[in-house]
């Protein structure tokens, strides 16, 4: 059939013998209305669109139509009173000979022959050669130049229904890809596009391809996503599967840190490292963004607590997750890691992280994945990462996780009280719970009552007796210097040394009220009271 086309519209136009100019777009015209008659005036106004008409345009049009009649063979164009009329003989012209292929294409697709239809539509769709008529913007050529746009986009849909029909999902994604960047306006394609790569297996891109239609419509439409999207998308996420999930669980009653959980979300693909000091609610920050972004990661959700692992263990848990064998040096085991994860999206959690020599073997070697570290020291633990020190929760939202953690009646009519609780546990999230666990093991006590125990020094202590024992921790793994600097803070006194002082603030035991001025945080201060200092674990 494309041996025997003698005109091509659907691209530059062409025809045997016929060269660029005005006599060009004289011939489009014409194989516009094939076989019918064309007035006059309207080759004339094709031929000159743009400026004046000539007082010679008649004259000029018969020189035009002389040459074409010269060009093409038998005598092509006709005349009559006024008008002219160009004979195409069936088969003649590309478009014409997309018709026919489009319409073996349907006949197979009613008669379940997905593959003859992907052969007819292949060829049609191989007959465009660029924009119709090579761009000639012509009133008379806007019509069927806007018919033939349409009519690829309904062959590419065409194609992308035969494919999928031929469980060839991923062609299918590519054929819906491209209609979305020639129309990003026609949400269909977008519905059937996360269609397509959900049944490809690729969910992750899936759901991606969701969110960039439901931002375009917000932006450019100022419309919600429609049934058939919405529809794609729960399947999508239904269907999504990971290869392991080790994820603890996400608290239910997680509260607040909107702003450093969007903050997180932005660096999603990337490593973040989340520092602060014990009890800030680090490692539920990590997990709980680790849940939210899951759908984007469906190869693996990992975690890993690496608290007294060397990089070596912390490797062999890795390994044993996701390949089952684990060579027997640091190297090849870092190696191995990262040939196993490569090209894979993988979400990795690294909690109670101690330094760069533990973390730097785990990360994976290219983009695509996202780790999540968290640590209590604010000096870098990855070069390069994006950083987040989190701090107390602001008042309200520590007011807030409070009242949802009692959840129930006690804390409405006591808001002064619910403010003192959150003072004296200083927006600490671990001292929040602790104190709502407390109020709820005494059904008699009320807010009031609880924020007079806590404000009894050393009875604070006891009463958080969870959050305490974090923080102890933490101070009796300190240096006897670094002890004693935080044992007269605790007093007092301020005048201590720089160096030391600025260990203690890495490691957010401390803040800073001026430029040589620190002070403990309030549950320091009244640990260092109420608990005397002991050998260090470590040194600071």
């Amino acid at each position: 059939m494309r041996s025997t086309t003698l005109f091509s519209v659907l691209g530059p136009v062409e025809a045997p013998g016929v060269r660029a100019g005005k006599p060009l777009a004289v011939l489009a015209v014409l194989l516009v209305h094939a076989n019918a008659w064309v007035r006059a005036e309207t080759l004339i106004a094709a031929t000159w669109p743009e400026q004046d008409v000539p007082a010679s345009a008649n004259a000029n049009l018969k020189t035009y139509v002389w040459q074409l009649r010269k060009a093409l063979p038998q005598q092509r164009i006709e005349r009559a009173a006024g008008c002219y009329r160009l004979r195409v003989e069936p088969g003649e012209l590309d478009v014409d000979q997309v018709d026919q292929l489009a319409a073996t294409a349907r006949h197979a697709l009613e008669g379940d022959d997905p593959r003859t239809a992907v052969a007819a539509l292949t060829d049609a769709l191989g007959r465009w050669r660029g924009q119709p008529f090579g761009g000639l913007d012509v009133e008379a050529l806007r019509g069927a130049s806007a018919r033939f746009g349409a009519l690829r986009s309904e062959l590419r849909a065409l194609l992308a229904e035969a494919h999928t029909a031929l469980g060839e999902h991923g062609k299918a994604a590519a054929v819906w890809q491209a209609l979305i960047d020639d129309d990003p306006f026609t949400e269909a394609h977008w519905a059937r596009w996360t269609t397509a790569l959900t049944r490809a297996g690729r969910h992750a891109d899936a759901l991606t391809v969701h969110d960039r239609a439901r931002a375009m419509l917000r932006a450019e439409l100022g419309v919600e996503p429609g049934p058939e999207l919405r529809a794609a998308h729960r399947t999508a996420l239904r269907e999504m599967r990971p290869a392991r999930q080790d994820l603890p669980r996400d608290l239910p009653d997680f509260t607040g840190r909107s702003a450093e959980i969007a903050r997180l979300e932005e660096f999603a693909g990337d490593v973040a490292v989340i520092s602060g000091m014990a009890g800030a609610g680090k490692s539920a920050l990590a997990v709980h963004v680790a849940h939210r972004l899951a759908h984007r990661y469906p190869d693996a959700l990992l975690y890993l607590d690496l608290r007294d692992l060397t990089a070596a263990a912390a490797l062999e848990h890795l390994l044993q997750a996701v390949a089952g064998t684990v060579p027997a040096d640091l190297a090849s085991r870092a190696a191995q890691w990262r040939a196993e994860i490569a090209g894979r999206r993988v979400l990795l959690v690294l909690d109670n992280a101690a330094d760069a020599r533990q973390v730097r073997p785990l990360l994976p070697g290219g983009p695509g994945c996202l780790v999540l570290v968290t640590t209590r020291v604010r000096t870098p633990v990855v070069d390069g990462a994006h950083r987040l020190v989190l701090g107390p929760l602001p008042d309200a939202e520590a007011a807030r996780l409070f009242d949802t953690l009692c959840d129930d009646w006690r804390g409405t009519p006591e808001p002064g009280a619910v403010a003192e609780v959150v003072r004296l546990c200083g927006g600490l999230p671990c001292a929040l719970r602790a104190a709502a666990d407390r109020l709820h093991s005494r059904p008699m006590w009320t807010v009031g009552r609880l924020a007079a125990r806590l404000a009894g020094g050393t009875a604070r202590i006891a009463e958080l007796s969870p959050a305490a024992e974090q923080l102890e921790t933490v101070c009796r793994e300190l240096s006897p210097a670094a002890q004693r600097v935080l044992t007269a803070l605790a007093a007092g006194l301020t005048d201590q040394d720089q160096v030391v002082l600025e260990d203690l603030l890495d490691l957010d035991l401390v803040t800073r009220t001026s430029t040589d001025r620190f002070t403990p945080h309030p549950l320091i201060r009244e640990l260092v009271h109420a608990v005397p200092p002991s050998r260090p674990a470590r040194v600071a």
